[in-house]
């Protein structure tokens, strides 16, 4: 139950920060959301893993970087 409840925790945050990249805000929130999605600590890690490294990817442009507010 405990593990269960931290996973959930960690989805919610994951979802959270994807809501915050799709909005350009917060960038060290997008970042740590999306190195969090690579972690295998659901079963939508498959889907989490790639995922988790495109936007990783597209975070350490430059110019993504650049239009966070």
């Amino acid at each position: 139950l405990f593990f269960s409840l931290i996973g959930a925790a960690v989805q919610a945050l994951v979802a959270y920060a994807g809501f915050q990249m799709m909005n350009l805000k917060n960038y060290r929130l997008a970042m740590i959301g999306s190195v969090l999605a690579m972690l295998p600590c659901s079963a939508c890690c498959l889907l989490g893993l790639p995922m988790g490294i495109w936007s990783v990817t597209l975070l350490t442009k430059p110019e993504v970087r650049n239009a966070f507010h």
